[in-house]
């Protein structure tokens, strides 16, 4: 019998100092390729929410994914206001 454990999946969220959540990432533990999903929304400032995915190794630059994500995105809004 496998382990039914392998199917569990690594959580970890962000809150603000209020309490309210910022951020959540999901990392799986395929034998392939381990994949984490990071789900995250920019309001006030837009109406979204943004799923990006990334291989698991690169959680550690979690934060700078996220901000790299959000300038993207503001980016490609400034441009189709212009």
């Amino acid at each position: 019998m496998k382990n039914k454990f392998a199917l569990i999946n690594d959580l970890y969220v962000e809150r603000d100092n209020q309490g309210n959540l910022v951020s959540y990432i999901k990392c799986d533990h395929s034998p392939r390729v381990q994949q984490c999903e990071l789900r995250f929304g920019m309001e006030p400032e837009l109406r979204i929410l943004l799923v990006v995915l990334f291989q698991k190794f690169q959680l550690k630059n979690r934060k700078g994914i996220k901000e790299s994500t959000k300038t993207i995105m503001r980016g490609l809004i400034n441009n189709q206001i212009k």
